[in-house]
């Protein structure tokens, strides 16, 4: 009986798990192929793809990245962008 009921509780836990997977998961974009024209519709995909952020997305958890680490990245990235600003601000 107990190995059961600890059967039912991972089987539990598993559609939890997938559950919580799922509601993270982006829709993927789809694109319909007209007359024949994969060229455009491949256009069309790469497109709606970025657009949508879904391989961003995979590149930033593709490793896993300490706290700290993504803090200084976007302290850097923020330097850089103030300087841009204010050297387009200086060139009007």
């Amino acid at each position: 009986m107990a190995a059961q009921a600890t059967l039912s509780s991972l089987t539990a836990q598993g559609i939890q798990y997938c559950q919580r997977l799922l509601r993270k998961v982006k829709r993927v974009p789809r694109v319909a192929v007209r007359n024949g024209n994969v060229e455009a519709a491949i256009r069309v995909f790469k497109r709606k793809v970025t657009d949508s952020g879904i391989l961003m997305d995979h590149r930033e958890r593709q490793f896993f990245e300490k706290k700290s680490t993504k803090n200084n990245r976007n302290k850097r990235a923020a330097v850089i962008r103030e300087q841009r600003r204010q050297s387009k601000d200086g060139r009007d």
